[in-house]
């Protein structure tokens, strides 16, 4: 007997690794505000990602949280305190696809931090005052600009301060 030609068979193969795309909401922290969502875009759907996956320079990352789509999970970035450079959010550990595919590392993003609060200099140009010459020039001098500085931000003893005005 002569055999039927033409029988066949498919199967699916998927050999390609995962892949992430890591996004801070926001490009710039400051004290007033210092955090930022982070989303983690996947090629497909992860298996077994977790926070653990997930490395934060200068700052934390909390609260992992998978969305409605499966290729989307978001957390939140928090800069740490009294830091002034950039921060960074990078997936570093190991996952998978559905098939067992291991997923690819490294994928960051970036952001400037200023939660530095700023400092300041005083200086008095005279090195003493006497009754014929009870006046001197006072500087201040700041780290970084500041806003809404003025009288009432300055505590005097022993003397009155004059209007503040800036120099820049």
């Amino acid at each position: 007997n002569i055999g039927l030609t033409g029988a066949s068979d498919t199967l699916s193969i998927d050999t390609a690794n995962p892949t992430v795309n890591v996004a801070l909401v926001n490009s710039v922290l400051n004290q007033a505000a210092n955090s930022s969502v982070v989303t983690f875009t996947f090629s497909e759907a992860p298996v077994g990602f977790s926070i653990d996956d997930i490395t934060a320079e200068n700052g934390t990352v909390t609260g992992l949280t998978a969305t409605h789509d499966p290729l989307v999970y978001t957390a939140t970035f928090t800069a740490d305190d009294n830091f002034t450079g950039a921060g960074s959010v990078t997936v570093t550990g190991s996952y998978t696809d559905l098939v067992g595919n291991i997923g690819l590392t490294g994928a960051s993003d970036t952001l400037s931090i200023d939660t530095a609060n700023p400092s300041s200099t005083v200086a008095i140009t005279a090195a003493a005052l006497t009754d014929a010459s009870n006046t001197s020039a006072v500087s201040i001098t700041f780290t970084e600009a500041v806003a809404d500085f003025g009288n009432a931000d300055v505590s005097v003893v022993g003397g009155s301060l004059s209007d503040l005005t800036s120099a820049d």
